[in-house]
């Protein structure tokens, strides 16, 4: 029979769980890299300096489209009070 006003809070084990896990995870990854650090963090540099470049590029362009839109706004708003 279930008591009615326990309550089945299992945060504790999730947040255990979920640690030891990541921990068990890392250690895995730390024994297979197969590269050094000064390789790995290389890599790493690489990959962010080619994500930023994208993300400048992406916001370039989206600066660009809506700046694009302002003009047309301000255009459509210039013939409809000149009507």
């Amino acid at each position: 029979m279930k008591i009615p006003f326990k309550s089945n809070n299992n945060q504790a084990l999730i947040i255990t769980a979920v640690t030891l896990v990541t921990a068990a995870a890392g250690a895995l990854a730390y024994l297979f890299a197969t590269k050094s650090g000064r390789e790995t963090r290389e890599q790493l540099q690489d990959a962010v300096e080619e994500g930023s470049e994208h993300a400048k590029d992406y916001l370039e362009a989206k600066t660009h489209h809506l700046k694009k839109k302002k003009t047309d706004l301000h255009e459509l708003e210039d013939l409809v009070k000149n009507h």
